[in-house]
């Protein structure tokens, strides 16, 4: 289903798949593609078939894009970009959207160095060193989302397996940071300031990653529509339903 940014999109009835062979259900991406990977990344798509593949493939690029350098950018609209992006993988159940816990294992050892490498206080100062973390829990306060993403020099990763988690937190006055999201998309200056604890934080351009995966009618929760702002920020994943029978006891 063709899809642009000026359609009103009905997650509820969404067209159901035509299948006539497992041939047909393999996705979208031709093997060409994953022929022409880097070796790493090609070795990585191997050990994975059918949507499993295609999940953790989509899934690396919006996990890669949070790790790329600063360099690494484009210009869009007569603006420069960096190269970060905001993708949502929506699919029914038994899509196989649990494979992106694999394409997490990408950044895990960022995350892990940046947590093991917190020491409790700064040896010369004396004072509490700001806490670092490469993946930024969708399930945070806005003035704590805020400030991990100023300690990571406005960068890190958005990644929620479930979108409840992040269409539930933005319900609530205390962590609605729809607005940080959008802004970030944009690069645009991110500030706050809180008088009773004399916090302050100024966020220039940030460069910050998405990826979320949820159901067709999760979907809908956190993005009702196009107008809603978040809407033109992501790109959209459709996965196939795949009807074949999948043995989880396999241990090959």
């Amino acid at each position: 289903m063709k899809v642009t940014i000026t359609d009103i999109i009905d997650l509820n009835n969404l067209p159901e798949e035509e299948t006539t062979s497992t041939e047909e259900t393999s996705g979208h991406f031709p093997e060409e593609v994953y022929n022409n990977l880097p070796t790493w990344l090609k070795q990585a798509c191997q050990v994975l078939n059918g949507t499993d593949r295609e999940v953790f493939f989509v899934g690396s690029l919006a996990v890669l894009s949070s790790l790329l350098p600063a360099g690494i950018k484009s210009i869009y609209d007569g603006k420069t970009i960096e190269s970060n992006l905001f993708i949502f993988l929506a699919g029914s159940y038994g899509t196989g959207k649990g494979a992106l816990s694999y394409s997490r294992q990408l950044a895990a050892p960022v995350h892990k160095h940046l947590k093991e490498s917190e020491t409790a206080s700064d040896p010369e100062t004396g004072q509490a060193l700001p806490k670092r973390l490469h993946f930024l829990p969708a399930n945070s306060s806005k003035s704590g989302f805020i400030e991990l993403l100023a300690n990571n020099g406005g960068k890190g990763l958005l990644f929620e397996t479930e979108s409840d988690t992040l269409t539930d937190i933005l319900k609530q006055d205390y962590g609605n940071f729809s607005d940080i999201l959008r802004r970030g998309f944009h690069h645009e200056t991110i500030s706050f300031y809180r008088r009773l604890n004399k916090e302050y934080f100024d966020i220039e351009k940030p460069a910050f990653s998405v990826l979320l995966s949820g159901t067709p009618s999760q979907l809908q929760k956190l993005i009702p529509g196009v107008e809603n702002g978040l809407f033109s920020r992501f790109l959209f994943y459709h996965l196939e339903t795949d009807t074949t029978f999948k043995n989880v006891f396999d241990e090959t």
